[in-house]
């Protein structure tokens, strides 16, 4: 996984939330990978109403 990635924050998270028992929510990659989300789907978007026009 590349450092610093959503899913090295959730991997990190839970391994060191199964040790201390205690999961804490990575809220930047959270934030980065739904902003990544929303970009995607309004490309899309505007792409398929390229296509249907």
């Amino acid at each position: 996984m590349v450092a610093g990635s959503p899913a090295q924050a959730a991997v990190s998270g839970l391994v060191t939330g199964s040790h201390a028992g205690v999961v804490h929510t990575p809220v930047l990659p959270l934030a980065a990978a739904a902003v990544a989300a929303g970009v995607v789907a309004a490309v899309v978007a505007r792409s398929a109403r390229g296509v249907a026009e």
